[in-house]
């Protein structure tokens, strides 16, 4: 009898774990591959640094940086004479001294130019003439050495040239600035000036110096 009744409960209990068994929802499990790729199969991160260098590309070109007679136009100058000035256009007016003059007859203008490295920079400089005319008929002439900054004229030395003369031709060869001009001969009168002489000038230390 106690075997039936053990054998009655057994057969309970295995029902009920059957049971529990079957109600129990169904696991999944996740197979997590933890293998390392090869290196070689590695997908790469740049981590390429901006350059540190402080030359980068300009904005501006080479044409860029080149003066142009309109920069001379519109540009500072120093005279001894005259003082400090920007000419507007090419033209430089002064207060006449009496009321009703034209100020034509004080003023000064830019009367020629030229280009050329000045300083053995192969940076392209200039040089220019300045007519003045400090009332009546008489005009003095003055040659300006400018310096080129970045595009910026800089005039750097002028030099009085002298008046009543005819600048024939002006240029710049190998740095040295050169004048072909007619100047009052012996028995020239004031409007006229005839000989023709040639004076060179070299840019030492920001001045203009006369050659021999």
């Amino acid at each position: 009898m106690k075997k039936f009744v053990l054998f009655i409960c057994l057969t309970i209990l295995l029902s009920s774990c059957s049971a529990l068994s079957a109600l129990s929802p169904s696991v999944t499990r996740i197979s997590v591959n933890t293998t390392v790729p090869s290196s070689n199969n590695l997908i790469e991160t740049s981590t390429t640094m901006p350059p540190t260098s402080t030359d980068y590309p300009s904005s501006q070109t080479t044409e860029d940086l080149r003066l142009t007679l309109s920069i001379l136009q519109n540009s500072e100058y120093h005279s001894d004479d005259w003082g400090d000035f920007r000419l507007v256009d090419g033209v430089y007016y002064r207060t006449p001294l009496y009321p009703g003059e034209s100020p034509e007859l004080y003023s000064t203008q830019l009367f020629q130019s030229t280009f050329g490295d000045l300083t053995a920079d192969s940076i392209e400089d200039a040089a220019v003439i300045l007519q003045t005319h400090n009332g009546g008929n008489g005009d003095s002439k003055e040659l300006a050495a400018i310096r080129n900054q970045g595009g910026k004229a800089y005039n750097v030395s002028t030099v009085n040239i002298g008046s009543m003369i005819a600048v024939e031709d002006l240029q710049i060869q190998s740095g040295i600035i050169i004048l072909d001009l007619r100047v009052h001969g012996p028995n020239d009168g004031l409007c006229c000036p005839s000989e023709l002489v040639t004076w060179r000038f070299r840019l030492e230390n920001n001045q203009l110096m006369r050659l021999p």
